[in-house]
């Protein structure tokens, strides 16, 4: 096994680290979002982006050592992807990178299933918390209004405790 191969397998199994460990962290936003914990909502938000960070270095990382061993075996189609490597491969390294490709296929499929589930989550969150907003503008909306001498006065004044564009 070539030293570039040995680098890329290296750099996927970085990836493969990164990528599961987002998975979990996505478990625990779930959680977040059920249980309306706002703080450690923002605290995931942040590590999920340190997270995508290191992601596209590590693709990068991984898109260059796959253009080098394009180069060296004369593979001009760009992107350069796992399976066409594969082909070039001894059949150990080649076996190894297939099983790589399965493994971010359903760990990738996951990750979107779960990303979608949050979405949703967050989604109802948001409409929860504008219908409660709606129910209390209209809860505390008068049509009357009280003069000095205690009497009602007729109009169409109405107060707000929120703005009309909240």
């Amino acid at each position: 096994m070539s030293e570039k191969t040995q680098l890329l397998l290296s750099i996927l199994q970085q990836e493969f680290k990164v990528y599961n460990d987002l998975f979990f962290l996505m478990d625990e936003e779930y959680t977040y979002l059920v249980d309306g914990n706002v703080e450690d909502l923002q605290k995931t938000t942040q590590a999920k982006e340190a997270y995508l960070r290191a992601i596209v270095v590590l693709e990068e990382n991984r898109e260059q050592v796959c253009m080098d061993l394009a180069k060296v075996y004369n593979l001009t189609e760009t992107p350069v992807r796992l399976m066409q490597l594969a082909e070039k491969l001894d059949a150990s390294s080649a076996k190894t990178l297939q099983t790589w490709k399965h493994t971010f296929d359903d760990l990738l499929k996951r990750l979107q299933e779960k990303n979608e589930i949050n979405q949703m989550m967050a989604n109802n969150a948001l409409e929860t918390v504008e219908n409660t907003i709606g129910a209390v503008k209209e809860s505390l909306q008068t049509t009357n209004m009280y003069q000095k001498k205690g009497q009602v006065k007729k109009g169409d004044q109405v107060e707000h405790l929120f703005s009309k564009k909240a």
